[in-house]
């Protein structure tokens, strides 16, 4: 028994309100209609098996996902939050002379990274198993996390997360931790090396909202267009190798890389069966979908894979590779953030 849907007369009181205030007349009514959205239906033959525009119509349709579309985006917002952070509250301490108080109180530069290090590790274990707990279970959650002076506010994915996506439900525990505790640890030692090199929280914050714009429109065309440009990156041609490799030195590229991936086999159609059942007096014909229930397992993490049924489709190398360049930026990172912090004045 289905519920009635109360979002049209939702819509047609306030459209009534609002030109009642504006008409001045309090006797405005509108009326409503409703129709169903036009879909190319299965022919009354009950040819649709060989129909090939309706089922795929139909294959599109059942496969549509909106983290297809948009995913790598919402992921990456949901992730950047503590980077923001983090950067803001280590400059925050450089500029009000509160690590050089520590300092005179002998604090070791170590010391101090360490325990910065810690507590960003810390927080990249809590952001990482929210996000996926949030998308695995259907839940829309906020949480209000402590960090040194002010409160950090991470919104995970209010509105994607909510709906039991297929890039959760069929996709292994084990490869999501790795994904984003990845992205999330890169991001990180990206704030420490920034950290060192920036004198003002103003500057941070600028800092802070260009890498965050910057990447959120990497996301946003790798997420729309990945289907196309993935297939243009790892093809033979001289331009886009070299431009590949720079590509891959980005953290938010190997993020959308490896969301691509989970995408591509967390959600796919299976195969298309016919029942008939046939008797004197009925007859009844059955189309029955099935579903690819593996998704994205744990050894397609190191499997490479073809883009097209062609043998000259280029092959997409297995996300683990987007993972290693993820570690590569962690280590260049620490090695940026050491060499400012001992070399530039100040720090």
């Amino acid at each position: 028994l289905s519920k009635q849907d109360w979002r049209p007369h939702l819509l047609r009181a306030v459209s009534e309100a609002i030109t009642a205030y504006y008409l001045g007349r309090d006797d405005t009514t509108y009326t409503l209609y409703t129709s169903t959205y036009p879909i190319i239906s299965p022919p009354s033959d009950g040819s649709y098996l060989f129909n090939p525009v309706f089922l795929k119509q139909l294959t599109n349709n059942l496969s549509f996902s909106a983290v297809k579309s948009y995913g790598a985006l919402f992921f990456y917002c949901g992730s950047m939050f503590f980077f923001i952070i983090l950067l803001y509250e280590i400059v925050y301490e450089k500029e009000h002379k509160l690590r050089q108080g520590m300092r005179m109180m002998g604090l070791k530069s170590s010391m101090y990274w360490l325990a910065w290090f810690i507590e960003s590790q810390v927080f990249n274990i809590i952001s990482t198993l929210l996000i996926i707990c949030v998308g695995m279970f259907s839940l829309s959650l906020s949480l209000s996390l402590s960090l040194s002076l002010n409160v950090v506010l991470i919104i995970f994915i209010i509105l994607g997360l909510a709906c039991d996506f297929a890039f959760f439900r069929t996709t292994d525990f084990g490869v999501l931790l790795v994904v984003f505790y990845m992205f999330i640890f890169a991001m990180s030692q990206m704030a420490f090396f920034f950290a060192t090199i920036l004198p003002s929280t103003k500057l941070a914050i600028y800092m802070s909202m260009m890498v965050f714009i910057i990447g959120a429109l990497l996301c946003l065309i790798f997420s729309l267009f990945g289907s196309g440009i993935f297939p243009l990156l790892y093809g033979d041609g001289s331009v886009a190798t070299p431009f590949r490799y720079v590509l891959s030195f980005i953290p938010m590229f190997n993020f959308s890389k490896a969301v691509f991936d989970i995408n591509s086999l967390s959600y796919t159609l299976g195969e298309i069966k016919e029942l008939v059942y046939n008797n004197i007096h009925t007859y009844i014909r059955i189309l029955l979908l099935t579903f690819n229930k593996n998704g994205y397992t744990w050894d397609d993490l190191f499997n490479d894979r073809q883009l097209g049924n062609s043998d000259d489709s280029p092959v997409v190398p297995a996300t683990v590779e987007t993972l290693y360049y993820q570690l590569a930026l962690v280590g260049i990172f620490s090695v940026l953030a050491w060499y400012c912090d001992n070399a530039i004045p100040g720090n």
